[in-house]
């Protein structure tokens, strides 16, 4: 009998991501989460979770993403609740 070796290769990656006060970020109330939070734009918030501008427009939709509108008609999603949704440790059932 034959005797086959196997090697096992395990990668762990972490990603950490700045958002500087100079991009389009505000802090502002979020009446979703009854408190104040960073609001960033959809392009920012496409770089922070990893997904298109047009899945992300699809999620503040469905209501899955607090948002607001800026007197200019920009829209500006809470950056907690779009870290909840793309944290799998801390997404709700």
């Amino acid at each position: 009998m034959r005797k086959t070796k196997r090697t096992r290769i395990t990668v762990e990656t972490e990603r950490l991501l700045v958002i500087s006060r100079k991009g389009k970020a505000a802090t502002s109330w979020c009446e979703a989460c009854g408190a104040m939070t960073r609001m960033i734009g959809l392009d920012e918030a496409g770089s922070v979770s990893g997904q298109s501008q047009r899945q992300i427009a699809r999620l503040v939709e469905a209501g899955v993403l607090h948002f607001s509108e800026s007197p200019h008609g920009v829209l500006l999603i809470c950056l907690n609740s779009l870290l909840a949704e793309t944290r799998p440790d801390e997404k709700r059932s």
